[in-house]
């Protein structure tokens, strides 16, 4: 149960300890980041119920044998049809009385979940799961910050490639996000850890555009925000650079941006309002003018997804705790114009945060 540096064990044995707390019998996991979290399975089919001193684990014929081998001190069964009688006789014979779900999955999952523990009393276990992954052991951290530098060290290879390349002639947003997929693939990453956002122009204005055929242009915004898997595990970063020449214009909307990333920077620390880092940002880009152009939350927890608790933004009633991996992503978009947004990972401390993202942050011209 060791997959990329992480002993999912200790996730496994602290779940246990809160389903003691919880007063659970048993937790049946549905969730496939759940069951990679606790166990390192990263398949398709599973089904894991978690018992206060032991785990069972139900995989299809594809996995059996892989999980066989890699899961340590769980039970491994191969799944048989129908699953629900599996599943249900697992309930009866260790008894469980007071059962945990997610409340979380998808409904179908729910409603055959709650099938299966009819009669039994019904616990939501995915706050607990959520806070507990929120917070990284120090094996996660140092997971995450390698592959925060593999993606520092993708935009120091994307800043050399782009000029040479566009020498060559016209290069399109399309073209950029190929290159730097397969760069991914050549430098160790299992992947991206979501499709990359490549934004020229006006498109650098839509927080979440696609890249399509629209060419790169001297004299705009052109923006990046990508990551990683590496080990299971997720990076995430934006930069936004300007092709040719920075008018005035392009200046005071990126140093707007950065002096409001620095502003939430400052409020991160364990104990504060997650909803207060976003208040710290936004309130510098509404004294800039920008507000109506500032329209998502300053940032996310990052682990084995992309988008983890806790959540920086105003509808937020998390608080930020020690171990949290978080991103500082404040951003402004202006129809027609462009938009810039500078993204960095961080390590929630007790006295503040570390930055783990390194890539420059002065305003680039190409």
């Amino acid at each position: 149960m060791r997959a990329g540096g992480i002993d999912h064990r200790e996730h496994l044995r602290a779940f246990q300890r809160r389903l003691e707390e919880m007063g659970l019998d048993a937790a049946l996991i549905l969730d496939r980041p759940s069951t990679h979290w606790l166990t390192g399975f990263r398949g398709t089919a599973s089904t894991l119920l978690v018992l206060r001193r032991s785990a069972v684990f139900i995989t299809d014929f594809r996995y059996i044998e892989s999980a066989r081998s890699r899961l340590r001190g769980v039970h491994v069964a191969l799944q048989r049809n129908p699953l629900d009688e599996q599943a249900g006789s697992l309930l009866r014979r260790h008894r469980i009385r007071r059962l945990g779900l997610e409340g979380t999955i998808a409904h179908e999952r729910w409603t055959w979940a709650r099938r299966i523990a009819r009669g039994l009393s019904v616990r939501d276990v995915a706050p607990a799961l959520r806070e507990m992954r929120a917070v990284k052991t120090g094996a996660e951290i140092a997971l995450i910050r390698r592959a925060v530098r593999l993606g520092d060290d993708l935009f120091t290879a994307l800043l050399d490639w782009l000029p040479r390349r566009l020498t060559r002639g016209a290069l399109t947003e399309r073209e950029i996000a190929r290159w730097l997929k397969g760069e991914m693939e050549i430098r160790g990453a299992e992947g991206p850890s979501f499709p990359p956002i490549i934004a020229a122009g006006p498109n650098s204005a839509l927080p979440h555009a696609v890249p399509g055929d629209r060419r790169v242009r001297r004299g705009q915004f052109l923006l990046f925000d990508f990551g990683v898997v590496l080990g299971g595990y997720c990076s995430d970063m934006t930069r936004t650079i300007v092709l040719g020449r920075a008018t005035a214009r392009h200046r005071r909307i990126y140093e707007t941006v950065l002096e409001a990333q620095r502003a939430a920077a400052s409020a991160i620390r364990a104990g504060v309002r997650a909803r207060d880092v976003d208040a710290a940002a936004r309130e510098v880009i509404r004294r800039a003018g920008h507000a109506k152009h500032f329209g998502h939350g300053t940032g996310h927890g990052v682990g084995i997804e992309i988008h983890e608790a806790p959540r920086l933004a105003q509808p937020s009633m998390d608080t930020l705790a020690a171990g949290n991996i978080v991103t500082n992503e404040p951003g402004i978009y202006v129809p027609g114009f462009g938009g810039v947004r500078i993204e960095d990972m961080a390590v929630v401390r007790e006295d503040g945060s570390e930055t783990l993202t390194q890539s420059p942050k002065t305003l680039l011209e190409l």
